[in-house]
């Protein structure tokens, strides 16, 4: 009877590591999906953030050509040299990581350059500085949002590092877009 015991506790442990090595094997499994998810949303947040900086360098050279005021001009200049750095940096990061990015704006982007470049002369600085304040609140979003959870210790560190120059370009956007306002509302006075 002892041996039936013996026999029955061995086949028992037996089992128990059998499942064991399944939990642990699932385990694993589930470890390295949540890993290659997380490198996922890296990569995909760099890919996003070389999007946006390709849009911003074409329409801050566009700021440039068909800016009316000076405020604009400037803008666009400002922005063109920020983001050209940026995707510089961006770049050297994502050679590191061997993730390709894109070299050129993608359909959407071109759509909203080829939108804002038929904008009339009126319209075509606030037009302008409406689409940056919008980018740049989008785009703190997505920093804000890397830096928090990012895994990679690089890509969270990058994400950091680049958020006060978005928050200081969205001022100086949001600075613009006033600047404009008043000049019309004082151009409608006269």
């Amino acid at each position: 009877m002892k041996a039936d015991i013996d026999s029955a506790n061995s086949g028992g442990g037996m089992n128990s590591e059998n499942r064991g090595g399944r939990m642990n094997s699932t385990q694993d499994y589930s470890a390295s999906r949540a890993n290659q998810n997380e490198q996922e949303q890296d990569r995909q947040f760099l890919v996003n953030a070389a999007k946006t900086n390709l849009k911003q360098i074409e329409a801050g050279q566009l700021a440039q050509q068909n800016g009316q005021t000076e405020q604009v001009r400037a803008l666009g200049k400002s922005l063109e040299e920020a983001h050209t750095q940026s995707q510089q940096d961006l770049t050297a990061l994502a050679e590191r990581k061997n993730i390709s990015l894109p070299s050129s704006a993608n359909d959407n982007a071109k759509e909203d350059y080829n939108d804002l470049k038929n904008e009339s002369d009126d319209d075509f600085d606030k037009a302008y500085t409406d689409m940056m304040v919008s980018a740049h609140e989008d785009s703190i979003e997505a920093f804000e949002q890397a830096s928090n959870d990012s895994k990679d210790s690089d890509v969270k560190k990058w994400a950091t590092e680049t958020l006060p120059n978005l928050r200081k370009h969205l001022t100086q956007s949001r600075d613009c877009q006033t600047k404009l306002s008043t000049m019309t509302l004082e151009k409608g006075k006269n």
